[in-house]
């Protein structure tokens, strides 16, 4: 039996396997670091577009419709704290269920593993909930107001500044 039976063994073969493949590994990291950077650069810069393209089709179609009154305005805010309220109440019975059934746990009773992964999942699901209307409910404060209008105008225009800044690399290797 040619194969040793004992760690160091094993730790001298690993440790040989590692300075063998230690000269190909370095040689294949200086070729692809200058085609990977080049490839991240010029990908950077085409999200940076597509996303002043979409902030500015967004002051298009905002820009359409007047702005809010303040009356309409409070409405709309009263509408989102109500959302935000609904929201919380959610949270806290959620957060009670794992409370109760910790302390069920604690108590002597045994629940099932079932109970608690579902109760994870319910967890992570309303973390996700809560930021998907989150973000539904500060849409409408945003872009109705002058403020938030030009926000999106003070971003679009901080966008373009730092477009102009970058400038794709030569391409190496080519």
């Amino acid at each position: 039996m040619w194969l040793g039976h004992d760690l160091t063994w094993w730790g001298a073969m690993l440790g040989l396997v590692a300075l063998l493949l230690m000269l190909p590994a370095n040689l294949v990291a200086n070729f692809l670091t200058p085609v990977l950077k080049d490839w991240w650069a010029t990908r950077s810069i085409a999200s940076l577009k597509r996303r002043i393209n979409k902030m500015e089709n967004t002051l298009v179609q905002v820009e359409a419709i007047p702005p809010f009154s303040p009356y309409e305005h409070c409405i709309v805010y009263g509408i989102s704290q109500l959302g935000r309220l609904v929201m919380s109440v959610g949270s806290l019975i959620v957060g009670l269920v794992i409370i109760l059934s910790i302390w069920y746990e604690i108590a002597g009773g045994v629940m099932p593993n079932v109970v608690f992964g579902a109760l994870f999942l319910l967890t992570i699901t309303r973390i996700v909930i809560h930021a998907r209307m989150n973000a539904l409910l500060d849409a409408p404060l945003t872009t109705g107001t002058l403020k938030g209008r030009e926000k999106i105008t003070a971003s679009i225009v901080k966008l373009k500044e730092r477009l102009s800044q970058r400038t794709p690399t030569p391409r190496a290797f080519q």
